[in-house]
């Protein structure tokens, strides 16, 4: 007699609609089985299948044996193996017997019209794979549920531990972007339950990191934090050493370092050598070219191509007699232009290179430039043709608004452009114009980079002036 649970099993995932088992036709031989599906009609009923399995009377008893490959390729009910697929795949024929013996798998033989003659034959989930499965979902859904207990738990303890941090520690004035941060993230992780749901409000990104990347990523925001609170100055390694309490804790975030310095300082708002990290931080350049000042002294001069770090931007305030305030996406842009000394001094240009991402540190400069600078008349933002470019000029669309700069022109690389060789035509005066132009361009694959036509002199004259 089958188990009312395989029967159930068999008749929800592999059984059509008027199709049933005939428990007249079960043939039993140790824990194996084979019954026959057959198919009522209005006046005939007839055998269509076979199915060929194992009893699942002593299934938890033995799932920890198994095998990880039929794991994977049986992951789902849904999932059909033809006897050539599975061999293929498993490369061990014993499995398809084993398999069948420990009901992991079962095979289905679909008969031609006469019910004799084999169709088909086709492997598929068994139920006690079903069920080592299902254990071992709900084992995952409770430790997920448990580990962001945890978190929650911890950023609570940093929440209430910053509030006695030493006067000296040094950034204290750019830690409240991290507080601000961990605030919000503790609010959202509190109506969470499953890790999907944390990546989905902590992660937001079109293409998010999958897995254990993520959920280290969730530590190290975390560790970070606690070491924050604690420390006034602290090392790259210090931060998993301290968070793990572990050998080899240290080295727990390193596959991921370039990632998790730039996602960290994107989402908290500042790069993290202002928060104490010492060493291992990155610190990253900005290169301009045109007339900048700063508060504490600084000066660079126009006609120039300059460098300053992100961190001399988070520490200080800019602004620039500048007229005109270029946003280009590219370096070789700015060096293109930079390699134009007259132009620099007689259209009164400041032009910024955001190196293909806009960072904290471009953010915190623009918004210098543009809230200490009364000379800006305009903003000009010329970013590639494809969809990275595209989500720069959004990017920047959106630091810009705030702001409300007299002028924003947005440039398109001609090779998205329907109307000919003018350089006219790559300007748009209204955002709104600009996106639907660069949309247009990717649904028709025609995209090109800045530097395939950066122009000259009489053309950014033309720009500016139009």
């Amino acid at each position: 007699m089958l188990n009312t649970e395989i029967v159930d099993f068999i008749c929800s995932h592999y059984l059509s609609k008027g199709s049933e088992l005939e428990p007249a036709t079960l043939s039993e031989s140790g824990r194996g089985f084979e019954i026959d599906i057959f198919r009522a009609g209005s006046r005939t009923r007839r055998r269509i299948g076979k199915i060929t399995g194992g009893h699942a009377d002593n299934v938890l008893s033995h799932e920890n044996r198994v095998p990880e490959v039929l794991e994977r390729l049986f992951h789902s009910p849904r999932v059909r193996k033809s006897e050539r697929d599975l061999l293929r795949d498993t490369r061990d024929a014993s499995l398809c017997n084993g398999g069948l013996a420990e009901g992991w798998i079962m095979r289905i033989d679909r008969y031609e019209s006469d019910g004799k003659t084999v169709a088909r034959t086709e492997y598929v989930m068994g139920y006690a794979l079903y069920i080592h499965l299902e254990r071992k979902r709900r084992r995952a859904q409770e430790r997920e549920k448990q580990t962001i207990a945890t978190w929650h738990a911890r950023l609570g303890t940093v929440l209430e531990e910053r509030n006695k941090v030493p006067d000296g520690l040094s950034g204290k004035e750019n830690r409240h972007l991290l507080w601000n941060f961990i605030e919000d993230m503790a609010a959202k992780l509190e109506h969470c339950s499953v890790y999907k749901e944390v990546f989905e409000v902590i992660w937001n990104k079109e293409q998010p990191w999958q897995g254990r990347k993520l959920e280290y990523y969730v530590d190290f925001i975390i560790a970070l934090a606690e070491i924050a609170a604690a420390r006034a100055h602290f090392d790259w390694k210090e931060i998993g050493a301290r968070y793990y309490r572990e050998i080899g804790g240290s080295k727990r975030f390193d596959p991921y370092k370039v990632d998790f310095l730039e996602a960290a300082e994107e989402q908290i708002g500042c790069p993290l050598p202002l928060l104490g990290l010492c060493s291992g931080g990155t610190v990253t350049p900005i290169y301009f070219a045109g007339e900048l000042s700063g508060r504490g002294g600084f000066a660079y001069p126009q006609g120039f191509l300059h460098a300053v770090t992100d961190v001399t931007v988070w520490k200080t305030e800019f602004r620039t007699g500048c007229h005109t305030m270029w946003l280009t996406e590219n370096r070789a842009v700015l060096t293109r232009m930079s390699a134009e000394p007259d132009f620099l001094l007689n259209s009164g240009s400041l032009i910024i290179g955001l190196d293909g991402q806009l960072r904290s540190g471009h953010r915190k400069l623009i918004k210098d430039v543009l809230t200490g600078s009364k000379s800006i008349g305009q903003v000009i933002v010329w970013c590639d043709g494809d969809k990275s470019g595209l989500d720069i000029a959004r990017n920047v669309q959106a630091l810009l608004q705030p702001a409300h700069p007299a002028g924003v022109k947005w440039i398109l690389p001609p090779a998205v452009d329907q109307k000919g060789d003018d350089p006219r035509s790559c300007l748009f005066r209204t955002w709104e114009a600009y996106e639907a132009a660069a949309l247009a361009g990717l649904d028709r694959n025609q995209a090109d980079e800045q530097e395939a036509e950066m122009g000259d002199t009489d053309i950014w004259n033309m720009w500016m002036d139009l």
